[in-house]
């Protein structure tokens, strides 16, 4: 399955390209959206830095909010892996302009557990932890 980002009317320049899919291993589903930020005078900020932000509700259940920004315009993977290093769902993989997003991921058919994101970018890479509890 191949999922397209959603486009938001005025801000085409911070929406992801390419293809974005999931592991075939389980079905499981996505939003990836551009996290626009403004500043006084209505003008779109850069980020300075590459970040990956702890999830949002965490524990959760079903759905959660994962937000990275990166300065440049960069290939970005962003992965799902279980608590033996098992990959579950790729949630980003193509090119992104610099900005700032948010994933949704819904592990409504996933099991209760430890989870980790990972979000690479370059020579960036940084993982988290979040709690799926059912």
């Amino acid at each position: 399955k191949y999922f397209s980002s959603n486009s938001c009317s005025g801000y085409s320049s911070n929406k992801p390209t390419g293809n974005y899919s999931l592991n075939p291993v389980a079905t499981q589903s996505f939003i990836i959206t551009p996290n626009l930020i403004l500043n006084t005078g209505n003008e779109k900020l850069t980020p300075q830095s590459f970040k990956l932000e702890q999830n949002y509700p965490n524990p959760f259940n079903p759905s959660t909010k994962i937000s990275f920004s990166i300065p440049i315009k960069n290939n970005v993977e962003l992965r799902i892996y279980n608590i033996i290093g098992k990959e579950i769902a790729t949630l980003a993989n193509g090119s992104f302009n610099a900005g700032s997003y948010d994933v949704i991921w819904d592990a409504q058919n996933i099991s209760s557990g430890v989870y980790f994101y990972t979000l690479k970018v370059g020579s960036f890479k940084e993982t988290r932890k979040m709690i799926l509890m059912k």
